[in-house]
């Protein structure tokens, strides 16, 4: 399954990383065009220091991030680089976090993209993620492809979407192929969000959350992605859903059999608690107050009155 769905990421992203003919615009060139549109429209932003002085590069930023970098057939890397210097971006301006392989690289990488100098970072969330700050002049994002893990678009998203990005909105883009594995790759990050967000919710009403890795889920996603018919694709999608809403029509009906033996451990609690009280009434009754002038005591024969003696 791993296998089927690499190649169908790969597939999703351009028919040319799998050996085949492109023969329509694949979503990367689509991107690819977003990414030079942005690039000619927001070149003479200008941009202040803390100070307030004007700095001396103009121009927004963008990331591009793909978990994808080349097959034996086809490098998306170069081929982003070249289709945009084709257009008219500079070479200058285009910069790939792989090359900047030690941590003083990356630190003069990282300024001169918050400078302007570098307008354009392409990386995986891997090595462009959590703690990569590079959001001074950030203006679009864009997931080219996204893993299995929910918390890494959340990151991506992170290096924009923070304090000390000069920008008063950020557009996000993700890049999806109608009728693909891109499906596939967005319902299992919603699955996991879904069960995360339940946990982080405090949901106890939510005894278990579905397992997008077990073995009926795996062979529908293949049957699906190998069926090229959408209609397929979206039968697994159902299926998954019915298999969710029977797991919480379970977890409901084991709640309420919890509630069941609640309310009888409490109505037994209540019937000693009423006899608890019997005693204790009885008790009050010979209750005598102890406080200031009301003490007494006696210690064999002898009375006292006075606490300290």
């Amino acid at each position: 399954i791993l296998v089927v769905i690499t190649d169908g990421k790969k597939a999703a992203i351009d028919l040319r990383l799998v050996g085949r003919t492109q023969s329509t615009p694949s979503k990367l060139d689509v991107m690819i065009g977003k990414v030079y549109e942005e690039w000619k429209d927001t070149k003479d932003v200008v941009y202040y220091d803390s100070t307030g002085q004007q700095e001396p590069v103009t121009g927004s930023t963008q990331l591009i991030f793909t978990e994808l970098r080349k097959t034996e057939y086809f490098d998306i890397y170069d081929h982003i680089k070249t289709s945009l210097i084709a257009s008219g971006v500079p070479v200058e301006q285009i910069a790939f976090i792989q090359d900047y392989n030690t941590s003083k690289k990356k630190a003069k990488l990282f300024r001169d993209f918050n400078s302007g100098k570098i307008r354009i970072l392409l990386g995986g969330s891997q090595n462009l993620g959590t703690g990569t700050n590079v959001q001074a002049r950030g203006s679009m994002l864009h997931h080219l492809d996204l893993d299995y893990l929910p918390a890494n678009i959340i990151q991506r998203e992170g290096r924009y979407i923070r304090s000390g990005n000069k920008n008063t909105e950020v557009l996000l883009i993700a890049y999806a192929t109608e009728g693909t594995v891109d499906a596939t790759m967005w319902q299992i990050n919603e699955s996991k969000q879904r069960m995360v967000d339940q946990a982080m919710g405090g949901n106890l009403d939510i005894d278990s959350v579905d397992d997008v890795s077990d073995t009926v889920n795996q062979m529908a996603m293949a049957k699906a992605l190998a069926s090229g018919n959408p209609l397929v694709l979206e039968q697994a999608g159902l299926a998954s859903e019915v298999q969710k809403l029977e797991s919480l029509r379970s977890a409901f009906y084991d709640q309420k059999f919890k509630n069941r033996r609640v309310s009888e451990d409490l109505t037994q609690s209540i019937a000693r608690s009423d006899g608890d009280l019997v005693i204790a009434q009885a008790l009050s009754k010979l209750y005598k107050p102890t406080t200031g002038k009301s003490f007494a005591g006696m210690v064999n024969k002898s009375q006292y009155t006075d606490r300290k003696d």
